[in-house]
Formats: C-alpha cells, sequence, structure tokens
C-alpha cells in the first residue's frame, strides 16, 4: 500500500470531507423541521398536553402493555 502525498493527499482529504459533509445535512435534514408549526399544529399540541396533564391521556407504557409489549 502506497502513501499519497501532496495533491493527491489534499485532493483525497478534500473529497471526504464533502462526503461527511453531505452526510451531516441529512441527518440534519432528518432531524430538524425547516418550517415553523402553524397554529392548528400549536393548538392540537396545546390540548394534548391538557389531556395529558389532566389525567385523560393514556401512559404510553400502558398502552404497550395492554397490546403485550
Amino acid at each position: 500500500m502506497g502513501t499519497t502525498e501532496g495533491p493527491e493527499l489534499l485532493e483525497k482529504i478534500y473529497n471526504e470531507i464533502v462526503l461527511i459533509k453531505e452526510e451531516l445535512d441529512e441527518i440534519k435534514y432528518a432531524l430538524v423541521k425547516e418550517e415553523e408549526p402553524d397554529e392548528d399544529e400549536i393548538e392540537e399540541l396545546n390540548e394534548s398536553y391538557k389531556e395529558m396533564n389532566s389525567g385523560k391521556a393514556k401512559n404510553w407504557a400502558d398502552v404497550k402493555k395492554s397490546l403485550g409489549y
């Protein structure tokens, strides 16, 4: 296995950096929602929080247990 030197090494490093940046962009896109929630979505979330806090919502662990998981 030969060593890479000079311009070849720089090109190899550059290509690796480009690949890493593309992968990071894909991860960011998957994790970060690009738009703000609209009023309807915010209202639904607020209603869900109210149900959860009042005890109307079922605990996820209880739901899974009732389904046999």
